[in-house]
């Protein structure tokens, strides 16, 4: 009975340190492990003291070992039990914050923006393209970059960059020799689609990145 109470003693506080988080898996796991030790070392002083008590009889004697015998290994299966419940407790109580957690994670992330349509038009000097980003989530962006890079072309640069919606804080940037261009600006509109125009003096690809995007895009001109 003193191995049921220890044993069950020991796992509740090995639960409630691991479900605090202060203690890790390995500890966790110790601990319920020396539950059991601990059931087994009190029955087996049980055993001791009732082998050491005197003289008796043989018929008694077996009568007493299987009676602690019995005694013992339904000590032994109710402590599995509560061991089963603990441990089958704090995976639930695990699954649940991890799940929790994942999703606060996922709320304080920015929104990722992904290429949804291109528009391409020939002017009298060039190329004008209009790329429409789609935000993964209606959360709002704080300031956008982004960064265009002419592949491959030798004659083909970078005229114009801009934003085609209401902005703040605009800077355009273009390269000396015209292949690489940046944009950076604070959108009026925290939420919704993001629209970057090109100008472009030929056809050609253009390597599309941003703050805001997991994978480089790469748009033909033609």
């Amino acid at each position: 009975m003193w191995g049921l109470i220890l044993g069950i003693c020991i796992v509740a506080i090995a639960v409630g340190l691991r479900v605090d988080g202060k203690v890790g898996d390995r500890a966790f796991i110790a601990l319920l492990c020396l539950a059991v030790a601990s059931g087994f070392i009190i029955v087996k002083i049980g055993v001791t003291r009732r082998l050491t008590a005197g003289p008796f009889e043989l018929e008694t004697f077996h009568e007493d070992v299987n009676s602690i015998k019995e005694e013992a290994l339904k000590e032994i299966r109710n402590e599995v039990v509560v061991l089963k419940e603990a441990i089958s407790s704090v995976v639930d109580k695990a699954n649940k914050t991890r799940g929790e957690l994942l999703k606060v994670a996922d709320m304080a992330s920015p929104p990722l923006l992904s290429l949804e349509s291109k528009e391409v038009k020939q002017v009298d000097d060039g190329y004008e393209v209009m790329l429409i980003f789609k935000p993964s989530k209606n959360s709002p962006f704080a300031a956008l970059v982004f960064c265009a890079e002419i592949v491959g072309n030798l004659e083909t640069t970078i005229k114009e960059v801009d934003a085609a919606l209401a902005t703040t804080s605009r800077r355009k940037e273009i390269s000396d020799d015209g292949k690489t261009a940046r944009l950076q600006y604070v959108p009026l509109r925290s939420i919704g689609l993001q629209k970057l125009r090109l100008k472009l003096s030929s056809p050609c690809k253009v390597n599309i990145s941003g703050s805001h995007m997991q994978k480089v895009v790469v748009v033909e001109v033609k």
